[in-house]
């Protein structure tokens, strides 16, 4: 069963869904931070380490920049679909599949930072984090991301966007 919510509520959910990615990342962030190191097998492996120092931040990047792609690739897709609710629930798809691949990004880095208590990979993790940030879904976002014209932007106040029902 579909329902619809208005636009503001659109809006909303996307705030709070980002919010609670956030959240959850910077939570488990304090935890491998207090925790980071303290391997109950002896001292972290300097192996580990040496295959950790380059591939953590390529990886970090190579996902963040994926993400940057994979969304205007969503985007592009989006602006092609006929009516403004499909629109908007491409739209939506583009910002959570953004943002998980950043959050790969940071629960590898913190991984890493876990099992080998090197500060490098807590450092990537908190500039990955900063940059999920950034791709918070700030008000008017969605116009400028979907290229909407003014009738479209008009027509915001009234759209119903589908949901998924229980």
């Amino acid at each position: 069963m579909k329902r619809s919510i208005s636009y503001a509520q659109f809006q909303a959910q996307n705030r709070l869904l980002h919010l609670a990615l956030l959240v959850g990342q910077m939570a488990i962030g304090v935890v491998f931070a207090v925790l980071g190191g303290q391997n109950a097998d002896g001292p972290p492996s300097p192996e580990l380490n040496e295959l950790f120092v380059p591939l953590v931040p390529l990886t970090g990047l190579a996902l963040v920049a994926g993400a940057i792609i994979a969304f205007r690739m969503l985007l592009s897709r989006a602006s092609q679909k006929p009516s403004l609710a499909d629109k908007l629930s491409t739209y939506r798809t583009a910002l959570v599949t953004r943002w998980a691949i950043v959050e790969v990004a940071v629960l590898f880095a913190l991984v890493a930072f876990f099992l080998t208590a090197n500060t490098l990979f807590l450092y990537c993790a908190v500039a990955a984090v900063a940059i999920f940030a950034f791709f918070h879904p700030w008000p008017g976002r969605a116009e400028t991301d979907l290229n909407l014209s003014q009738t479209e932007i008009d027509q915001l106040a009234n759209v119903q966007t589908p949901t998924r029902g229980r």
